[in-house]
């Protein structure tokens, strides 16, 4: 299964590289806006160093899928079925490197956020805590995904990709209309909302605490789930692609 972690971060090594590239720019950025936010009180670095770190996600998230579209062919699945690893070692060492993608760039965030936060003189500024959320919300939504990319092929996987998030914008949308909105003063003020919950200047309900906590745990749970029932699926998938 080494092996097959290697092949992967050989054949991707440009992909790898580039998200490299996209997590220096990102701390480069940051620091810069960190540093600029002490002789400025206009400017809030958390709302603009969070869209960065979720664009580090986004990027993340399209090179772990990668992973597993690059073998996507039949005579591949046939070939490592019949070794030794079997299906489970092909989706094992799949899974690793997505949840070892993913967690990198939460560690990237990490170093980032802390030295932000000497620059500026804000520690504890809670900009890490919205980043772990970023990272166990992927970990979730790539949970539903894989399986589908598994058995189906990386088209039926975008699908389901896509089809999760017609679903939450259309959430977003109906609680813009609907919803409590004196939070969406203004984008600084929504930020500050946002990280407040994790340094404590915003007042988190026992429920709020409650839920976060346990999206977290289920997180990881569904994540191991769902990498059993992809070996189940692995086999039977492949006769579904292309080629």
């Amino acid at each position: 299964m080494f092996g097959l972690i290697i092949k992967q971060l050989r054949l991707q090594r440009i992909h790898i590289i580039l998200l490299s590239f996209g997590i220096v720019a990102v701390a480069v950025l940051s620091f810069f806006f960190s540093y600029f936010s002490i002789s400025s009180e206009e400017l809030d670095p958390n709302s603009t160093i969070l869209p960065l770190f979720l664009l580090l996600y986004i990027s993340a998230d399209a090179v772990s899928t990668v992973f597993f579209t690059a073998d996507e062919s039949k005579k591949w699945a046939s070939f490592i079925i019949s070794t030794p690893l079997g299906a489970r070692g092909q989706v094992k060492s799949r899974y690793l490197l997505t949840i070892f993608m993913l967690f990198a760039v939460n560690t990237a965030c990490f170093v980032i956020s802390s030295i932000c936060d000497i620059i500026s003189g804000e520690i504890g500024s809670g900009i890490f805590g919205f980043s772990a959320l970023a990272f166990y919300f992927l970990l979730l939504f790539k949970s539903i995904e894989l399986p589908f990319t598994v058995y189906f092929g990386s088209k039926m996987g975008n699908n389901v990709k896509t089809g999760i998030l017609m679903g939450l914008f259309f959430i977003i949308g109906v609680y813009l209309l609907f919803g409590d909105l004196s939070i969406f003063g203004s984008w600084d003020s929504f930020m500050k909302w946002l990280t407040g919950i994790f340094t404590g200047d915003t007042k988190a309900t026992e429920s709020m605490i409650i839920t976060m906590t346990l999206s977290q745990l289920a997180a990881l749970a569904l994540y191991y789930i769902s990498y059993r029932i992809s070996c189940k699926l692995y086999a039977k998938g492949a006769m579904n692609y292309e080629y």
